[in-house]
């Protein structure tokens, strides 16, 4: 995994910095391939402080187009499938910010246990070591009526302030200042 972490992720410019502009460009591509998208697109980047440890919880989520609906253009989005592709090619509306299918592989490199849960479009599945699927084939739960996209990885603080473009906390009393803004 780590190998290929820092062939198919580092070597071409990503890393714990652009987790979350990565993660807020996906958002934004969701929102513009919806084909109804919401008056008011939102974005949730949410850090929650373990009670003892050293592990944060991250959760990520929005309310663009949910995985394998099919895009504003009518075309299928098979994104349950691209999600663990290296190379996947270009299915973007004109409207949408990814190009390489790398972006969100970033993440791997602040998700600890190398485990990223997602939750959308009635899919429940959790991608490991980049290229795995958990389970290996997720079926859509068509009871599930969650709109919601959301993102879960566990994170080291370390790479916590990585996140946030910091290399050691901020001297503020309190939080980061950041996190509260």
């Amino acid at each position: 995994t780590k190998v290929l972490l820092e062939k198919e992720v580092r070597a071409v410019g990503y890393g714990e910095q652009h987790v979350l502009r990565e993660l807020l460009q996906n958002a934004e591509s969701a929102y513009a391939s919806k084909a109804n998208p919401p008056l008011e697109p939102w974005f949730r980047f949410i850090v929650e402080r373990p009670e003892k440890g050293n592990v944060y919880k991250v959760a990520v989520s929005h309310m663009g187009r949910s995985f394998n609906e099919p895009d504003k253009d009518g075309k299928e989005r098979p994104d349950v499938e691209r999600i663990v592709k290296i190379n996947a090619p270009n299915q973007n509306t004109d409207d949408e910010v990814g190009r390489f299918n790398k972006g969100f592989k970033c993440v791997f490199s602040v998700a600890r246990d190398q485990r990223v849960r997602i939750h959308s479009g009635g899919f429940d599945f959790e991608v490991q070591d980049l290229l795995l699927r958990v389970p290996a084939n997720p079926e859509r739960n068509p009871n599930d009526q969650n709109l919601e996209t959301q993102f879960i990885f566990d994170a080291a603080f370390r790479d916590v302030l990585a996140m946030f473009g910091f290399k050691e906390m901020p001297k503020s009393k309190g939080v980061l200042p950041v996190l509260n803004a």
